[in-house]
């Protein structure tokens, strides 16, 4: 936190005083800007009203990049441009307001008759952003113009029998009016995309035979219009799908996968199948991005604002894009979403937009940018055992190399090490890590990078990583005899001997609430427990009351304590908070 105090200033009656303040501190990263005061009057003292502003600092990116790590992006002239300065330079088309390279009957919307958006595509290529384009026939085959429905010859239909297909008639439409669509689309946008992919979540709309001809006459198709395009092909989530789309011949006509991978297994099943037929992989995930806003109230989102949730969904989000890459061996990674802008003033995290509702970008987007930049054009090689309280990925680039790694289970812990020459660290936001200054590791991913010559060198040094703990938390319940109520006392250290524990916020949650179980605490309005400035080396008890008496009948309740302070985090599980001991990490 950094404070600026500006005494003193004399603006007369009827007038407006402006002065500047730099908000450049020499670092990267997203930020909150906090503005209230005092002002003197003939009529007496009148306090200003706290305003809130957040933005971002990132570095300049080059001019040209891979475009490795991407969004579902609006396209349009402002999105376009912030992701461009951003480096988030690729967008894909699902969703986000981009009908007119997504929706079929859009597109399309009668025989032959086009609506092109030549504009728009050239503003993203303009400003760096690199386009996948993503057809589309919709939910129940929504998209699909109904002139291309239902075609009289059965040798002309293309058949989608789903498990999210209605199953009183089947859907067909036109393989020929298809054909016709993608040879006419990819020719007329040949010099601007280059990757086509053929359907989202196809698996849930058609069975794999079905997506096997779409994908044959698309493929076809396309290569016509433009021999150099790619052909994309969505797939690999569940297991049959793969081997279903093998059997039924459809590996030729696909360039590249692209898919979720959540967990090692459905990463390796991507880069085998990858590795066994000669494809490239993509990723792609989905999930909400939280506000960097604190302070204020909107009518729509009444979560508590205080606790910065932001801090875990940027780790999530991030670390999300970094195994799934390891894992699959892939190329690259695109997060959905990031309309624009996000949401409005009512409700900060609506939809699941990377954007904030005024344009800036939150938290996670800036975190998400920051690995965008030191990963673009690196590949994902796989996951490292190399210390047990680390998670460790690997990924190549030429004859470079990029370790990214964070603290397994929600666990905090700082170390100290001199990187070996040509090598480089960076810290979660793209800041360089400064040689011999301690090092707060948590599960924000940090990343080491330097010359294939160095690897081995680099790898030895997170093997034999020595740690030392910076904080520990004992919690006790205790019934009050006379009172009748349970309270919860939580003792916090610092064994940071260098640096305090300042603007610590505790929470107390249940069922794994990220903003807490209100009804665990009996001041269930305040949610959170607020501490005091802890000194290296001090402690610090707090003794709030349960939500429960004495003689009363009830289940035990598991909780979890987290505390979060100065950007980082740490939790703590209780098997029974009515029986609170000593509490283990949490993940």
């Amino acid at each position: 936190m950094l404070e600026e105090r500006t005494g003193n200033w004399p603006v007369a009656a009827g007038r407006t005083g402006e002065r500047p303040v730099d908000l450049n501190r020499g670092r990267t990263g997203a930020f909150r800007l906090l503005v209230d005061g005092e002002a003197t009057t003939p009529a007496g003292r009148v306090q200003l009203p706290l305003q809130e502003y957040t933005f971002s600092v990132l570095r300049r990116p080059p001019e040209r990049m891979a475009g490795t790590f991407g969004a579902y992006t609006t396209i349009a002239p402002e999105p376009m441009e912030i992701m461009g300065r951003a480096g988030i330079r690729r967008t894909v088309t699902l969703s986000s307001s981009n009908d007119l390279l997504q929706t079929w009957s859009a597109i399309e919307p009668e025989p032959g008759r086009f609506v092109w958006i030549d504009r728009r595509v050239q503003q993203a290529l303009a400003n760096g952003v690199a386009i996948t384009a993503n057809l589309h026939i919709g939910s129940g085959g929504a998209e699909v113009p109904k002139w291309a429905r239902d075609p009289a010859d059965p040798a002309d239909a293309i058949s989608a029998t789903g498990s999210r297909m209605s199953q009183e008639k089947p859907f067909t439409f036109s393989k020929r009016a298809w054909e016709r669509f993608i040879e006419a689309v990819v020719g007329h946008y040949k010099d601007t995309i280059q990757d086509w992919l053929i359907m989202d979540e196809p698996y849930y709309v058609f069975k794999a035979e079905e997506y096997a001809e779409l994908l044959k006459t698309a493929y076809q198709a396309a290569k016509r219009a433009n021999p150099k395009c790619r052909v994309l092909a969505h797939g690999g989530y569940y297991a049959p799908w793969l081997p279903a789309l093998e059997k039924a011949g459809a590996v030729p006509y696909f360039d590249a996968i692209s898919d979720y991978a959540r967990d090692p297994e459905q990463g390796h099943r991507l880069r085998d199948f990858a590795r066994k037929h000669g494809k490239t992989v993509f990723n792609v995930e989905y999930g909400g991005h939280a506000s960097g806003y604190r302070s204020i109230e909107t009518p729509e989102d009444t979560n508590d604002r205080r606790i910065p949730v932001y801090q875990a969904n940027a780790q999530s989000v991030v670390a999300g894009a970094l195994r799934a890459m390891g894992w699959s061996a892939s190329e690259g990674f695109r997060r959905y979403d990031a309309r624009f802008p996000g949401g409005d003033f009512t409700q900060l995290d609506r939809w699941m937009s990377l954007f904030e509702y005024d344009g800036g970008l939150k938290p996670a987007a800036v975190a998400y940018a920051a690995a965008g930049r030191l990963l673009d054009g690196f590949r994902g090689v796989g996951a490292l055992k190399l210390h047990n309280r680390l998670e460790t990925f690997l990924y190549e680039k030429e004859d470079r190399f990029l370790l990214a790694f964070w603290t397994r289970d929600g666990d905090l812990f700082q170390t100290r090490f001199i990187l070996p020459p040509e090598v480089r660290g960076f810290e979660f936001m793209g800041n360089p890590l400064e040689a011999g200054v301690p090092l707060t590791l948590s599960g924000s991913p940090n990343y080491l990078t330097g010359p294939n010559s160095r690897r081995e060198e680099t790898l030895n040094l997170l093997r034999n990583l020595l740690v030392r703990e910076v904080i520990s938390l004992e919690a006790e319940t205790r019934l009050d005899e006379v009172s009748g109520e349970y309270r919860l006392r939580v003792t916090i250290a610092n064994l940071d001997p260098g640096r305090p524990i300042q603007n610590g916020i505790l929470t107390l949650s249940g069922s794994g609430s990220v903003y807490g179980e209100a009804t665990l605490m009996k001041e269930f309005w305040d949610r959170v427990l607020t501490l005091p400035e802890v000194k290296p080396g001090g402690r610090v008890t707090l003794q709030p009351a349960l939500n429960a008496y004495r003689d009363e009948i009830r289940t035990a309740r598991p909780a979890t304590l987290k505390l979060f302070f100065q950007g980082a985090s740490r939790s703590w599980d209780i098997p029974d908070v009515f029986k609170a001991g000593a509490p283990a990490a949490a993940p």
